[in-house]
């Protein structure tokens, strides 16, 4: 008989945060949680009522507070699928997640202002509070599947969830001890305080549900990466175009010792779009690189690129009896020349443009290349 050790899992692995950046998303429902705990549940209603709605009979206090509530969660509700899809296209997840939770600190930090009488105040901070943390729970719950297998996104959401029960109870037992027993930690005491110190530790409690919401968020903010946006999401026509000219330079320059005499035809549009000067003499470089085994056609609006064409063909458009037609023809010799001159320096042409454009050609003469279209 033989007895196999069973390996020991540590606390972290049984959780699902074995990982930095799983722990730091986590991390954040600990932060925000307080803001459920002390805010939303425990000390603000009971302040909204005997202090910030102290000129109301308490059942008008409480049913002001049930309106509030109500119309944020009206707020929420109408905004919720519209951040829902925000969530799932943009690619600034964290930065709209830290917006919605500057919106929220904000507010619940304000709440340390509000004093008795202060009914609006008290309404308008708690309607804010409210939709900068359902906002901010919205794009960091996007994240998870950015940082979790599929395999390990239950156990960490639940990990998470767990972690702000005891974040925020953690937070509120704190509020709760300096707010019965003010005296244990250095505050004011006993009878015959002013309305400003006797309301001191409570206005404390929401002014640390602001710092612990900050300070535990930045773990979240370091070591969560904004996910990664798919490339046609991101770039122009030009960006890809000017990718796609990259990745085909490279692969033929490791297959010129293969080349068996076939050719290939490679279309490029748009791979001018947002460069000029150096940056377009090295795309025209890499396209004349390309054309040595394959036949090579670009549509290009920029001379540094079409000088290092063989063959130049000028595409036109015009309108005539109310009807579009295009039309292609080849230029040679000095249309060549003028052709060149009219992408330089416009419809006027000069003898400076004239000069650079013959230039430019004998500069480029000799060079083995393939078609090229300008238009």
């Amino acid at each position: 008989m033989y007895l196999v050790p069973i390996p020991r899992l540590s606390l972290l692995v049984c959780l699902g945060l074995d990982r930095a950046e799983l722990r730091a998303w986590a991390m954040y429902d600990w932060a925000a949680s307080s803001m459920q705990t002390t805010i939303m549940v425990a000390v603000f209603p009971i302040y909204f009522v005997k202090v910030a709605g102290a000129h109301l009979l308490q059942s008008r206090a409480t049913q002001q507070l049930a309106t509030v509530n109500t119309v944020a969660l009206v707020l929420i509700a109408v905004a919720s699928p519209i951040l829902g899809a925000a969530s799932d296209y943009s690619g600034k997840k964290k930065p709209l997640l830290a917006a919605f939770m500057g919106v929220g600190v904000a507010a619940v930090a304000g709440l340390f202002f509000v004093h008795t009488g202060d009914l609006a105040l008290a309404s308008w901070l708690f309607i804010l509070a409210l939709v900068g943390v359902t906002g901010s729970f919205v794009f960091y719950e996007s994240l998870l599947p950015h940082v979790a297998g599929p395999q390990e996104i239950d156990r960490v959401s639940t990990a998470g969830y767990a972690m702000g029960y005891v974040g925020g109870g953690l937070l509120l037992a704190l509020n709760l001890a300096w707010i019965q027993k003010p005296a244990w930690f250095g505050l004011p005491a006993g009878p015959g305080l002013d309305e400003s110190a006797a309301t001191l530790p409570a206005r404390l409690a929401f002014l640390s549900v602001a710092v612990w919401w900050v300070v535990f968020s930045l773990p979240l903010f370091r070591r969560v990466p904004e996910p990664p946006r798919k490339l046609e999401e991101i770039a122009s026509g030009g960006e890809l175009s000017r990718v796609m000219l990259a990745l085909k330079a490279s692969v033929e320059a490791g297959a010129k010792k293969k080349q068996s005499g076939s050719q290939r035809a490679m279309v490029f549009d748009e791979v001018d779009t947002g460069i000029g000067g150096r940056a377009a003499e090295a795309v025209g470089k890499k396209l004349q690189e390309l054309s040595r085994y394959n036949q090579v056609l670009c549509v290009t609006h920029l001379p540094q690129i079409a000088m290092f064409a063989d063959h130049h063909y000028l595409i036109e458009k015009k309108e005539a009896s109310g009807r579009s037609r295009t039309s292609i023809r080849e230029i040679t010799s000095d249309h060549r020349t003028h052709e060149l001159a009219r992408m330089i320096s416009g419809s006027k042409l000069t003898e400076t443009s004239l000069k650079h454009a013959e230039q430019m050609l004998k500069q480029s003469a000799g060079r083995s290349s393939r078609p090229v279209a300008a238009r």
